[in-house]
């Protein structure tokens, strides 16, 4: 017989363990649930605890001596709330795709992304962290023990194409999207991690995560992993590909230039800027140590720099060649081949000619397809700044370190839980900038002070209330258009902070 919805609001919250009501002759019983893990089933199985009470609806919850027992020598429950509170609010969209796309573990991941993002926890502290915070409200009765946490990220990693639909999902036509990789070091010993190259020189076990960045709505877009020590070139057909991007504009570093690459792009009709080799064949040799101006279409300023122009065509498939000339930058290169030439004093006879033999100082050039403005061009390559930011919040801010994982596909499953977490870090960068407060307040601050937000569960009344707040932290909740109050169980009245 189905729990009519007024019987199932008069079981009692905020409890250690989940509980369920049932119809037995004739009375509502409340019962203790949990869940194991059924080997032979492949699935959690759920379990009946105790009866702890019985509910009358004229009366409401009635408890017995089990409740009294486990529930009565604490009068309440405090439980982390502003910082999980902030995030569900500014993703609901978020929310609602992996539910989507993830139907019978939508529920684990969204409380593992966001356990993760506020705490920073492993496996390991999950259960603690969870029972302490207002997920356990929100998803009540979901299994997060190390190894429920391990059973879900083995059913996530198998799931690439459910990933790779989630993050479609948020594509849009006409994007500007940034593209660029990282190296992760790891501990694991599969395929992937592999002796590789990155900036830092270390040929340690790594691998690498090629990224989308869309620019345009300044949120991470796709990413794909890749092993250490395959260069990006090699992947960034594979992974437009795979993303599925089609209409929209394509910026990429000098690591993704190639002239298959350059084909592939001009066969999907995309369009793209790319940086050019400092060594190119495709600046005229009447570049190379030209002091002369007039060799230019003319200049504009950037950030103070004059910034010289010029535009050629390329072939006939309506490709151009880009080239400019930072006077600033040309001023320290110079400024940096003198002081090699004093750091090799005695040990090799260097003279001017040898350093400014490299004719390309300051001088650097894009190849694209865009038929526009050089101006126009060299501001769209410098938004790659965006996602050079993006990977300093993914590695310091969301990540949690050296993957240690066994497989390629549990690496999978971290990396995804990595991007939701990203996904929704980005929806408060976004918040922040809105309001103005992105000069003020960082990240960081924001989440510190609402992990400071306490919601307390009073048996003694039957009431939820949220900690004190000063004035400064609920005007700044209010700012990043999150409202920080909860309805009292006995009244239709809200209660805020």
């Amino acid at each position: 017989m189905p729990i009519p919805e007024e019987i199932k609001k008069l079981k009692p919250q905020g409890l250690s363990h989940a509980c369920e009501v049932r119809f037995l002759s004739g009375r509502y019983y409340v019962y203790e649930i949990s869940s194991r893990w059924d080997e032979k089933k492949g699935r959690p199985q759920k379990t009946t605890g105790k009866c702890i009470g019985k509910i009358i609806e004229s009366q409401g919850f009635i408890p017995n001596g089990n409740y009294v027992s486990a529930y009565s020598s604490v009068p309440s429950i405090t439980k982390c709330y502003g910082a999980i509170e902030m995030f569900r609010q500014m993703g609901p969209d978020i929310s609602e795709r992996i539910r989507t796309y993830f139907p019978d573990i939508y529920r684990q991941l969204e409380t593992i992304t966001l356990l993760r993002l506020v705490f920073k926890c492993r496996s390991s502290e999950m259960r603690y962290q969870y029972e302490h915070s207002c997920l356990m409200d929100v998803y009540p009765g979901i299994g997060l023990c190390e190894d429920s946490v391990s059973r879900v990220m083995t059913k996530l990693s198998m799931r690439r194409d459910a990933m790779v639909a989630f993050m479609k999902s948020f594509a849009r036509d006409g994007h500007q999207l940034l593209f660029d990789g990282t190296s992760f070091f790891s501990g694991m010993g599969d395929s992937f991690a592999s002796p590789g190259y990155n900036a830092q020189h270390s040929r340690d076990n790594q691998y690498r995560v090629l990224y989308i960045f869309d620019s345009t709505r300044q949120e991470p877009l796709f990413y794909r992993n890749t092993p250490g020590n395959i260069v990006d070139r090699s992947s960034f057909a594979a992974t437009i590909e795979e993303a599925g991007v089609g209409n929209c504009i394509v910026v990429g570093d000098k690591g993704f230039y190639s002239k298959p690459n350059i084909s592939y792009l001009m066969e999907k009709k995309i369009r793209f800027v790319l940086p050019l080799q400092s060594n190119t064949r495709q600046i005229p040799q009447e570049f190379d140590g030209n002091d002369s101006d007039s060799k230019f279409d003319g200049r504009f300023t950037f950030n103070g720099r004059n910034i010289w122009h010029k535009k050629l065509p390329v072939g006939s498939n309506g490709n151009y060649v880009y080239i400019f000339r930072d006077d600033k930058r040309r001023a320290d290169e110079n400024a940096l081949a003198t002081e090699k030439r004093e750091k090799s004093v005695g040990e090799k006879l260097i003279t001017d000619e040898d350093y400014l033999s490299d004719r390309r100082r300051g001088v650097f050039a894009y190849s694209s397809n865009i038929d526009a403005d050089a101006k126009a061009i060299y501001l769209t390559y410098k938004a790659r700044w965006d996602i050079e930011e993006m990977f300093d919040y993914l590695k310091n801010s969301v990540a949690l370190g050296p993957a240690y994982v066994r497989t390629n596909e549990m690496l999978e499953a971290s990396s995804f839980i990595n991007h939701l977490a990203l996904l929704y870090f980005y929806r408060l960068l976004s918040a922040l900038k809105k309001a103005g407060l992105s000069q003020t307040h960082t990240p960081k601050e924001i989440i510190d002070h609402g992990r400071n937000i306490y919601k307390r569960i009073s048996y003694a009344d039957e009431r939820e209330y949220i900690s004190e707040m000063t004035d400064d932290d609920r005007i700044l909740f209010e700012q990043l258009g999150v409202h920080l109050e909860i309805k009292s169980k006995n009244t239709d009245s809200k209660t805020t902070a």
